[in-house]
């Protein structure tokens, strides 16, 4: 797991509302989370409200939007966990996938990564929902 800080430009994607945050660029977690206000000042509106799992093991709900995230010439559009007014920015690995970056934890700084596409020579039958 890497953990360390990037400045990243979050913004409302219906919009050219944005700010410039210094985030934890974090693999250990999956989505990223922004502080509720930052988020309300953007515009941002909560879209549903989910289960996540904290660090010390416990379950707690949180609100779900979108936003916008720039960072290093990349743009992607995410889903941001508006969190506690005490939160730490941080940037997750959904987002991080997204701009196509990877973390060095060694050399602590984003690099890129090449995705790989598997193309089956079989065809791919749908899974069927539980």
């Amino acid at each position: 797991m890497g953990l360390f800080t990037v400045q990243i430009e979050v913004s409302n994607p219906e919009s050219n509302h944005s700010v410039q945050l210094d985030a934890l660029a974090n693999t250990g977690t999956f989505n990223t989370i922004v502080p509720s206000s930052t988020l309300n000042a953007l515009g941002i509106e909560p879209q549903e409200t989910a289960s996540f799992e904290l660090a010390d093991g416990s379950v707690r709900d949180f609100e779900v939007g979108e936003v916008r995230i720039q960072l290093e010439g990349k743009t992607t559009r995410t889903p941001v966990i508006f969190g506690g007014e005490n939160v730490v920015p941080t940037l997750g690995r959904f987002a991080l996938t997204g701009m196509l970056l990877d973390v060095d934890a060694e050399r602590e700084c984003l690099i890129p990564v090449t995705p790989r596409i598997c193309n089956h020579p079989y065809p791919v039958h749908p899974v069927h929902p539980c």
